[in-house]
């Protein structure tokens, strides 16, 4: 249930990262800038629509993992820039950005743990 719940809110933030990326004329952007920036949307999308067969993968790890990291620190910075604003802290960008910065933790966790519990026997 909490992966479904995970791959909702994923989706849901990924097409709001989407929409908020189009909002403003970013035409001037190469085409690294233009992926650092949608990171984190990427990072979504891959948590909700890829089959977790593929992301727990060993041979794919590293690839989800380092879209994750990306958005993460694309985050992180956002966040840091939220709360430096000259007038008044955005606080509502930041809580935003905050659950963003949760969420790919999250994928980053669902990516990297057993499978299957392991039986240690002494």
């Amino acid at each position: 249930m909490m992966i479904v719940i995970l791959r909702a809110t994923a989706l849901l933030l990924a097409v709001i990262v989407f929409l908020a990326y189009g909002w403003g004329d970013r035409d001037c952007l190469s085409l690294l800038a233009k992926l650092f920036w949608l990171s984190p949307a990427f990072g979504l999308l891959v948590i909700g629509i890829a089959p977790l067969r593929i992301l727990r993968s060993y041979k794919f790890r590293i690839l989800p993992t380092s879209v994750f990291l990306v958005g993460m620190m694309q985050e992180a910075n956002g966040i840091i820039g939220d709360f430096q604003m000259p007038i008044e802290p955005d606080t509502n960008a930041a809580t935003m950005r905050a659950i963003i910065l949760i969420t790919l933790a999250l994928g980053i966790f669902v990516v990297w743990r057993p499978a299957f519990p392991v039986d240690v026997k002494k």
